[in-house]
């Protein structure tokens, strides 16, 4: 999905964006270009995928049988499917703007999921263990943004934790590779916009709302790679593709507590 730093988008009704992803989940339906990229192929989102799924994975860590996950903006279930897998008696519940969605997820995970949105999380929802925010906050109006972390943080338990996952400016300019990238966003029908974060951003807002980024990582060699990944994935053997991204993963991991440029930033919140 095409991330803009202009603020245009940042102005979007909530009913209109609604209206936007309802169109793309019923164009892409459960698939990589449904809630990732649209000019990717298939093998790339697949990566970026794992980026975002490794390090949810690694961030929840529970012994109680009875934990509570809440994946707002959940889709089709891309990230709740993996977490299931491996914690299959979480108690996980989805939240989407789009019913579509909602109806999607329900029929992927067999678990169950509201229409809503993270400004107004309905009240018989609960509070929970995790809650998973992932390219959420970029599609959110500016001045609604105040108002996110201390509606989230009142639906954690005790110790809860919150994962976010969200578009950094630092990667834009190598996502774009200076222009270049238009090249590869050829589907102009369904604009779901989205804008990205500068480093303080979302850590300024957790500490406004009393809590703290206990953990933050970054994605350098992915980043720097974009759009080489596309070009592999277009004309490499899978075979050959995978070896090489389980040597640009290695490379983020070595460089995943730097300050280099990132598609994405990784946070890990509680409160204080």
């Amino acid at each position: 999905m095409a991330l803009k730093q202009n603020q245009e988008n940042n102005n979007y009704p909530a009913r209109d964006n609604a209206i936007e992803w309802e169109k793309r989940s019923i164009n892409y339906g459960a698939s990589w270009k449904s809630v990732l990229f649209k000019g990717m192929p298939d093998l790339a989102n697949e990566h970026f995928h794992s980026c975002h799924i490794n390090f949810i994975l690694e961030c929840i860590k529970s012994n109680k049988d009875d934990i509570r996950i809440l994946d707002i903006g959940c889709g089709y279930g891309r990230l709740s499917l993996p977490i299931i897998q491996k914690l299959p008696q979480a108690q996980i519940i989805g939240l989407d703007i789009s019913a579509n969605y909602v109806n999607l997820y329900k029929e992927n995970t067999g678990r169950d999921a509201f229409v809503g949105t993270l400004e107004s999380l309905p009240s018989e929802i609960g509070t929970f263990d995790y809650i998973i925010v992932v390219t959420v906050l970029m599609y959110l109006p500016k001045n609604n943004l105040k108002e996110v972390f201390p509606n989230l943080f009142s639906h954690l338990n005790k110790n809860g934790k919150i994962i976010i996952i969200e578009p950094a400016q630092s990667g834009i300019i190598l996502q774009t590779g200076f222009g270049l990238a238009k090249l590869l966003h050829k589907d102009n029908s369904i604009n779901t916009g989205g804008t990205c974060f500068s480093s303080t951003e979302i850590p300024n807002l957790v500490h406004d709302a009393g809590g703290i980024v206990i953990q933050e990582q970054r994605i350098p060699a992915t980043t720097f790679f974009f759009l080489l990944i596309y070009l592999m994935t277009k004309t490499l053997p899978q075979n050959l593709t995978y070896i090489i991204f389980r040597s640009i993963s290695f490379v983020d991991g070595l460089l995943k507590r730097t300050k280099l440029p990132t598609l994405w930033a990784f946070y890990l919140i509680e409160r204080k």
